[in-house]
């Protein structure tokens, strides 16, 4: 008979800790025939199981009409593994033609079977191998190293660029902190100026305009904290004052570039 599948592995199949039958579809010729590899999904460590300890198989009775077979755990494999088949026929030529002897077809078909099954086995490990292209002038082992030396290379420079991102930022960092930390020393220099000026002078029209003059038109909002610090309130001077709002002091401090103003009297 012919050989008409390429499938030479069956699985994985996922252990829950009940199942114990696992069926196969690839001709083989005994239960030795049949290799068994239970892995633990997490770390992919593999354990080659042991014919009759740990599993038996119940081969069809026609392996050419009907390949293939059951494998019966003794112990169900547990949840977080995965188990395997496939074949391991030897590399082997039991067949031996006599001179003037039988010539049985099924003898025949047999051996041709068991080379193409060689064969089988040999495509599926090695279409779990490292490969290069057919037009490659390097071998898999040169090629692999280098990759490994590319690889290695890449993860140095990568470790480098975060080492200095993390150097940059560490710095930013600092950088922010200290300038948070002068400016709240300056903000706080100011405002102890404010309050000695304040205390100083009485709440007149002068010391208004001594205010306006001690700023430039863009501190328009220091001023304002300095002002309601020194213990004046816009609002409140804003009846008896030429300017009845924020907006018209704004107006007038850009249009004078913070010179003198006349208030009136302050309440």
């Amino acid at each position: 008979m012919t050989i008409s599948s390429t499938t030479r592995k069956a699985g994985p199949f996922t252990g829950n800790g009940i199942a114990v039958a696992f069926p196969f579809a690839f001709k083989v010729f005994t239960s030795a025939d049949v290799l068994v590899v239970q892995a633990v999904t997490a770390t992919n460590v593999e354990t080659v199981k042991v014919l009759y300890t740990d599993y038996t198989v119940a081969l069809n009775a026609d392996q050419n009409a009907n390949p293939g077979g059951t494998i019966t755990m003794l112990v169900a494999p547990p949840t977080g593994t995965t188990l395997v088949a496939t074949s391991q026929v030897g590399n082997l030529q039991p067949v031996d033609l006599a001179n003037a002897g039988g010539f049985y077809p099924k003898v025949i078909n047999d051996a041709f079977d068991r080379i193409t099954i060689q064969i089988q086995q040999l495509a599926e490990q090695v279409g779990r191998s490292f490969k290069v292209s057919i037009s490659s002038n390097s071998s898999a082992g040169n090629t692999i190293f280098d990759y490994m030396n590319a690889a290695a290379a890449s993860a140095v420079a990568s470790a480098a660029s975060a080492s200095s991102s993390g150097a940059y930022a560490a710095q930013s960092s600092a950088y922010a902190l200290n300038s948070s930390g002068y400016a709240s020393a300056a903000y706080a220099s100011t405002m102890s100026a404010a309050a000695s000026a304040s205390a100083a002078l009485t709440p007149t029209a002068s010391a208004v305009a001594l205010y306006l003059d001690a700023f430039p038109t863009n501190s328009f909002t220091t001023f304002t904290a300095m002002y309601v610090v020194g213990g004046w309130d816009l609002g409140s001077i804003a009846a008896a004052s030429p300017f009845p709002n924020e907006n018209a002091l704004r107006r007038a401090m850009l249009s004078t570039g913070g010179g003198s103003f006349a208030f009136g009297t302050v309440p």
